[in-house]
């Protein structure tokens, strides 16, 4: 699956189709709490706990936990948790 790092922007970016390069790939183990757990294979996704990660045909997510360490070498697996992202609540008139 193929994962876009998303930092310091705007919320409706993640609505936006991304034309660039995916940031990372990797695997994806869902839960029944809606939380990802993806093992990272192939790229490194920053540290920012402020990042949004759209992911391939699931949607905005957020960071919850980063696990381990990733690197060009593969010395160590990375595992990050990620939740659904809250939409941003729109006030009614």
């Amino acid at each position: 699956m193929k994962v876009w790092q998303l930092t310091g922007g705007d919320p409706q970016a993640a609505n936006a189709p991304v034309e660039r390069p995916p940031d990372f790939t990797g695997t994806c183990r869902p839960t029944g709490s809606g939380v990802l757990h993806v093992e990272v294979l192939s790229g490194v996704p920053t540290g920012d706990p402020s990042a949004m990660f759209v992911v391939e045909g699931r949607g905005a997510y957020e960071l919850l936990r980063r696990e381990g360490s990733g690197s060009a070498w593969g010395m160590r697996r990375l595992v990050l948790t990620l939740r659904p992202r809250s939409s941003p609540s729109i006030p009614q008139d």
